[in-house]
């Protein structure tokens, strides 16, 4: 019987009293928005919010999930959300040599992030489209007008996000820093202030860049000789002078750019994140046993990342083939699949299959005494729709495997 809706006294993770918010079974930016499937009073606040949104963004927006997920998926949670893919560096040369800040749009289109080039004697503004130059500038003149600006810096402390914000104050026609503080939520409607990877370290001198990789988010990327509030003076100033004095600017449209991507590719944050999935279904099946101590280890790294989790990512195509067969276009597959395992004992595994490339498998519980799961059950995840769908192993197999479909209808 499927309990994915109980009012237990403490977390099924950390065993904390709570408070308690909904968790979905599925991510809802990999589709899985579906209000059927939805773990309500048994995750809490701190486990969903605190822990799992972080390790959830390595593997939605940094992986190699990531790319199936910008090239197949048309939006995220809601229809106004774009897949975002979050690389460890994006990078285009143009024909002067400067390296332009640059992503993907939807359906893995390349386009050229809306950005401002500062040099000691001139500055450049750059995008792949006019429209998208004119809407940079108007949020920049909006975020550079206010009595104060804020500049976020996310900080490396381990699994809890700290961020220093950086306050700095307009007076006397001049940017001036006032005040740094530190905060556990970073502030909206302000300045991210990252920094550059040695491997482009050298690239062509500049002052600063500052650019915009999603529509209301701005980022600013400084040289090691330039201040934060040197920069932000110099484009303030600049702005208003565009429309006026237009030979002292150059304003660049590029068509079909080349882009070359570093991106993450996998890593233990996505490893914790696909078994949390997959301990979510458990949750889902069958609640009461996931409190048994045969899921301690999983659930603790899980939280902590301790003990380390062994790769969960596989690359057989046989394997695949074999436990997916033809699985549905659009869709996503998850398998919980007991295991015999001799005098009494069973493991526990589950595997996914995403967008249809991405395969892992994680085991839950190995050599545990309690009964799991009577058979295996499959879920399909219909990430267009934000549809999930439960099967048996003998309805998956009638519907989606040509090869034994006849034989399950005997």
């Amino acid at each position: 019987m499927n309990q994915f809706e109980t009012s237990p006294a403490r977390c099924a993770y950390c065993n904390g009293c709570g408070p308690f918010n909904d968790e979905h079974v599925f991510p809802a930016g990999l589709g899985g928005n579906d209000r059927a499937f939805l773990l309500k009073n048994i995750v809490c606040m701190n486990c969903n919010t605190g822990i799992f949104s972080k390790f959830e963004g390595v593997l939605m927006r940094k992986s190699l999930v990531s790319l199936g997920r910008i090239a197949y998926q048309p939006h995220g949670r809601t229809k106004r959300d774009a897949p975002v893919f979050e690389p460890v560096e994006n990078g285009l040369v143009s024909d002067d040599g400067d390296l332009l800040e640059a992503g993907y749009k939807k359906g893995f289109n390349v386009a050229i992030h809306p950005q401002i080039i500062i040099y000691e004697d001139k500055i450049k503004f750059i995008a792949t489209e006019a429209e998208e130059l004119n809407s940079f500038f108007s949020n920049l003149e909006k975020t550079l007008n206010t009595e104060k600006t804020l500049i976020v810096e996310e900080l490396n402390t381990g699994a809890a996000r700290r961020y220093n914000v950086h306050t700095f104050t307009y007076s006397n026609d001049t940017f001036v820093s006032s005040e740094t503080t530190n905060t556990s939520k970073p502030p909206k409607n302000s300045i991210w202030l990252r920094s550059i990877p040695e491997k482009t370290a050298n690239r062509k001198p500049f002052d600063g860049i500052l650019y915009s990789d999603r529509p209301g988010n701005l980022s600013l990327k400084l040289s090691d000789k330039t201040k934060v509030d040197r920069f932000l003076n110099a484009v303030h100033k600049a702005l208003p002078k565009i429309s006026k004095d237009p030979e002292h600017y150059e304003t660049s449209i590029t068509e079909h750019p080349l882009i070359s991507t570093t991106f993450l590719g996998w890593s233990q944050d996505c490893d914790r994140a696909v078994a949390k999935i997959a301990f979510n279904f458990l949750i889902f099946e069958c609640s009461p046993i996931v409190r048994d101590r045969a899921f301690a280890k999983i659930k603790r790294s899980i939280l902590t990342g301790t003990p380390k989790l062994p790769l969960s990512l596989k690359q057989d195509d046989s394997l695949s083939g074999n436990i997916f067969a033809r699985p549905p276009e659009n869709h996503h597959v998850v398998l919980l699949h007991p295991l015999d395992m001799g005098k009494g004992r069973s493991a526990l595994i589950c595997m996914m299959l995403l967008y249809g490339t991405t395969l892992t498998s994680v085991t839950l519980a190995e050599k545990t005494s309690i009964r799991t799961l009577p058979n295996p059950v499959y879920y399909t995840i219909d990430y267009i729709n934000h549809r999930i769908n439960r099967l048996s192993l003998v309805e998956y197999h009638r519907r989606y495997n040509p090869d034994l479909g006849s034989f399950f209808r005997l």
